[in-house]
């Protein structure tokens, strides 16, 4: 409502800052009249006459303004436009005001200066209650009249005159706060205003909508009234209604019975509707059913029944609705729970009926139903980027095309968001479904057409088959559903039929996301560490922190494996945090190595990075272990830079003013661009290590990471060859300058103790192998 009312809220704001036009002149001058006179003999005669001149001008200006204000028929769209005006025109007060800041401050009276300090404040604290109707107008006029003063105290620079900007300053700040309270509560009072006259109205409008409405029960034609004797059910009076709904005339309805109308109310119908009805009984009787038309036709209808005894004989008082319009409803009612609002399409609640009625068809029948089970790939990217309007035209579109795809015995269901299911009947050959599958994707290869922009969009689907993978509608969707999720861990875009390995696969998946909140609960993870070391002499400085997971029910399981189920399940950013502090607590009790202490690198996923509290859980981790910001290196990977969200430059920017280390890892495994190298604020790119596994003998591994190196350096960024294993890849490495290396050759990952073992006896050259005392774990 406050959205509707926006321009007339604004004209009425532009009310109050123009009322107090002619006060705010009138003190204006009577200030500056004072102010000159106080300052008489102090001010060059040529700067005063200069000011007072400005004065006069922007004073008349304004005053002008005000005139053809009153005189201007307003109309609330022309707001804007009076609106500027008077900004600029306050603003060009607030200047001429600042600018006596500077003028009425002679050096030589303290007094002088004093009083002009106390004159900006009294006409800033005045012009609250005035301007505050527009909080950016208030603004414009408090900030360039008070900043001059402040800035001129500042430069003075003794104790006195940075006490008086220091008061300013405090003075300043208060009086934009209650500027900003005092604007709110006075357009929440306008908002309350309109709102209040809306409803007055709208009341109004409901109290004749009523009157009117028993007008027409009574005279015109939507309500029957009928008087029935009792004894031989004839129709002893009656009203237009219903002669009109019922397409008798008046005299015809009287020289009929009542069961010609209603069928249903014979004389022992009725008799035994009324048997529990005793005279000074308030309650009519209810009953539904359908009235006869002269035509033949029928109506439903709506009948209370009334008996009144104190006739000779008793009579009934009948009052008909009409009751067309709650048999649509009905209908509506019907359609809502069963079909898509926005796609028309069957949901989910009536597609289970179809799966159900199928089976029980294609089971007399001995073929077999399909479910192809899909939703839309990064469907949520359209609702981002374009807004949940062009989504809901991408889904409707969806919908006709899926419409116009299959067989008429076929359905196409809606199940909710971007999630639709094709049901097919008498299937014979899975073939026949896998070309529906193709035609699937031909059909929503095309790209869409929403408000004048071409979109492209894929699909991933899951496909089950009745009696193979279930005999009942809720596991067969299941194993569809299940079978969707397949195709999308394989990259999407694809189909994949149901099979048992997929249902192992999520009851894996499962179980580990179970076991992952026990271990949160119980801390059952442990950090180990793997060196980073220089390429030339071997000397560790940095090592990277990575997670392990001894599970008590499922034993070691790979970070391979339940990080992605972390990922999915939102676990990670627990467990990444805990991670941050035990590593950030661990590095501080390294020995140093060479004179230096060693970096911590501790990796980042996308969903930890874009959780709001990150900055505060890396500055408190760094707080608690006492460990310097310099140390900690922070690894994240390209798919978040790709993203190139204003929060992720933001974070990154945080975190370098705070002096953290941050690194690129597993480089050149997405989309690698010079472009966001160049934009964000790097230290290291971590080569990945697919491109050194096979770098001795494989000649596109050796271009490939020569020229990432040549391009790191170009742009003075640090190098990691990741996965070294062979004095051979170690070799090509240092002859092309990485700076350092982490791997097998080094050291596998180590236990707290092993690592610290490992920094005791690490020798300032190359280490040979790995340290006697690391366990074998896989990275």
């Amino acid at each position: 409502m406050a959205h509707s009312h926006r321009q007339d809220i604004y004209a009425n704001q532009l009310d109050i800052l123009f009322n107090g036009t002619p006060h705010s002149i009138i003190a204006s001058l009577g200030v500056a009249t004072i102010l000159v006179a106080i300052h008489d003999g102090r001010i060059p005669l040529f700067s005063l006459s200069v000011w007072i001149f400005l004065l006069a001008l922007v004073m008349g200006g304004r005053y002008l303004l005000f005139r053809r204000y009153r005189l201007a028929n307003l109309s609330p769209v022309q707001g804007a436009t009076w609106g500027k005006s008077l900004f600029i025109g306050t603003g060009l007060t607030g200047l001429v005001w600042g600018a006596a800041g500077l003028l009425f401050f002679p050096m030589n009276s303290i007094s002088h200066q004093v009083f002009t300090l106390l004159v900006l404040a009294g006409l800033s604290t005045a012009s609250l209650t005035s301007l505050a109707a527009d909080y950016r107008i208030y603004i414009t006029y408090i900030i360039p009249t008070l900043t001059p003063a402040i800035g001129r105290c500042l430069v003075q620079g003794d104790n006195m005159h940075l006490a008086f900007a220091a008061l300013l300053s405090l003075l300043l700040f208060f009086l934009i706060q209650a500027a900003k309270r005092l604007n709110e509560s006075i357009i929440t009072s306008l908002i309350y205003r309109y709102e209040n006259r809306d409803l007055v109205k709208d009341l109004e409008a409901e109290r004749t909508r009523l009157g009117s409405r028993l007008s027409r029960i009574l005279n015109d034609f939507s309500t029957e009234i009928y008087i029935i004797d009792l004894e031989n059910l004839a129709v002893l009076q009656t009203n237009a209604g219903a002669a009109h709904n019922l397409g008798y005339t008046m005299e015809e309805l009287q020289q009929i019975r009542l069961p010609e109308i209603n069928t249903d109310l014979t004389p022992e119908h009725l008799a035994t509707l009324l048997t529990s009805w005793h005279e000074g009984d308030q309650a009519p009787v209810v009953v539904r059913g359908e009235h006869r038309r002269k035509n033949g036709s029928s109506y439903p209808i709506e009948a209370r029944l009334q008996v009144s005894h104190k006739e000779k004989p008793p009579v009934c008082v009948i009052t008909v609705l009409d009751d067309t319009e709650r048999h649509l409803y009905e209908e509506r009612l019907l359609r809502q729970a069963n079909y898509s609002q926005l796609t028309g399409l069957p949901n989910k609640k009536m597609a289970i009926r179809h799966i159900d009625l199928a089976i029980g068809r294609c089971s007399r029948r001995q073929t077999k139903v399909a479910l192809l089970f899909f939703d839309l790939d990064n469907f949520k990217n359209v609702n981002d980027s374009m807004g949940h309007s062009a989504g809901d035209e991408l889904l409707k579109e969806m919908a006709k095309r899926l419409t116009e795809l299959i067989r008429r015995a076929d359905i196409a269901a809606h199940l909710s968001g971007d999630e639709f299911l094709i049901i097919l009947e008498d299937i014979k050959e899975v073939m026949d479904v896998t070309a529906l599958a193709q035609k699937l994707f031909s059909t929503i290869a095309r790209p869409f057409v929403i408000n004048q922009r071409e979109i492209f969009i894929s699909a991933s689907i899951g496909i089950s088959i009745f009696p193979d993978n279930g005999d009942n509608p809720e596991k067969l969707l299941q194993h569809a559903d299940t079978a969707m999720y397949s195709a999308k861990s394989k990259g999407k875009n694809n189909f994949q039929y149901f099979n048992q390995a997929m249902n192992d696969a999520l009851t894996r998946h499962l179980q580990i996301e179970s076991e992952l909140r026990k271990a949160i609960k119980d801390e059952r993870f442990e950090v180990f560490f793997q060196p980073l070391c220089k390429t030339e002499s071997g000397c560790p400085v940095a090592a990277e922190a990575l997670l392990r997971w001894n599970s008590e029910k499922l034993g070691i399981v790979s970070p391979m494996e339940f990080i992605p189920v972390a990922e999915d399940s939102r676990l990670i950013v627990e467990i990444g945090n805990w991670v941050l502090e035990t590593a950030c607590r661990e590095a501080t009790t390294w020995p140093e190595q060479g004179g230096k202490a060693l970096r911590v690198a501790i990796n980042l996923s996308p969903r930890q990075f874009r959780d709001a509290s990150l900055i505060e859980v890396v500055s408190q981790a760094l707080a608690s272990s006492g460990l310097p910001p310099h140390l900690l290196e922070l690894e994240i990977t390209e798919s978040l830079l790709m993203q190139d969200l204003p929060e992720i430059m933001g974070k990154l920017t945080i975190f370098r003013e705070m002096g953290i280390q941050l690194s690129l890892d597993d480089f050149g495994t997405g989309y690698s661009s010079l472009s966001y190298l160049k934009r964000f604020p790097m230290q290291t790119l971590k080569i990945d290590r697919s491109f050194i596994n096979d770098l001795e003998y494989d000649t596109n591994d050796q271009v490939l990471v020569s020229a990432i190196i040549a391009m790191a350096h170009s742009l003075n960024l640090q190098v990691v060859a990741e996965g070294v294993e062979n004095q051979e890849q170690l070799q090509y490495l240092t002859a092309k300058r990485v700076d350092l290396i982490q791997g097998y050759l080094m050291s596998q990952p180590l236990s707290p103790q092993a690592f610290h073992e490992y920094l005791e006896s690490a020798p300032g050259q190359t280490p040979q192998g790995t340290h006697p005392s690391a366990t074998p774990l896989l990275e």
